[in-house]
């Protein structure tokens, strides 16, 4: 199974850290779900996958989400550091 169908069969916690290839990470929350772009379907050809950005303030009311490309990802795990899904 690629990398790409692996992401897709994650059960997706209600949120989760994504670690970047350059080693930065970001706090990401499933939402109403995770959503997929595939690479065929992208325009750049790499695929992405996209998810909710945490709210700075609860009384804002827009929801705002990230498209993470594939090949930024280096890692997904919960916050407290369960491995969800590696590139290795």
């Amino acid at each position: 199974m690629s990398g790409w169908e692996e992401l897709m069969q994650v059960s997706w916690p209600g949120e989760f850290v994504i670690e970047y290839v350059d080693g930065s990470t970001e706090l990401l929350l499933s939402g109403d779900g995770v959503s997929f772009t595939p690479a065929a379907d992208a325009p750049d050809g790499i695929g992405a996958i996209h998810a909710d950005l945490p709210k700075k303030h609860p009384a804002n009311q827009k929801q705002i989400g990230r498209y993470v490309r594939y090949s930024e990802l280096q890692a997904i795990h919960t916050p407290d550091g369960r491995v969800i899904w590696s590139r290795t």
